[in-house]
């Protein structure tokens, strides 16, 4: 089995590592942690008094909070993913295609070190 290789495995946890830094800089661009729920980050609406200001500009804020938004919940599902795993890069179960069971190839895991698929069952 390929996964009982540990410089492979070193090899993945360093790419799913960089890759969870990556994600968390760009989320903290625009969002701040959630204390209360590790690996949840929340975008801020944005504060603008509705009299004070014209409808254009107004709608504009709001609809730059919603692309913020959507970003931010597919950076939190990546994020995610790769916390997953993080936590099973050191057990038997990582690596196996959660599907068949089969094992997944090193090189889809290097493309993409959190996939739980392989090629077959992706389709």
């Amino acid at each position: 089995m390929t996964m009982k290789n540990p410089e492979k495995k070193k090899e993945l946890k360093a790419l799913l590592q960089k890759e969870k830094e990556r994600i968390e800089k760009v989320l903290s661009e625009f969002t701040k942690k959630d204390s209360s729920t590790p690996g949840n980050f929340e975008s801020e609406f944005p504060d603008f008094n509705p009299g004070a200001g014209d409808l254009f500009e107004m709608s504009s804020e709001v609809e730059e909070y919603e692309n913020r938004l959507a970003l931010e919940h597919s950076l939190e599902k990546r994020f995610q993913e790769i916390h997953d795993a993080l936590e099973l890069i050191d057990s038997d179960e990582y690596g196996k295609c959660e599907k068949c069971g089969d094992e997944i190839s090193f090189e889809r895991l290097k493309l993409n070190p959190a996939t739980r698929l392989c090629v077959s069952c992706m389709k």
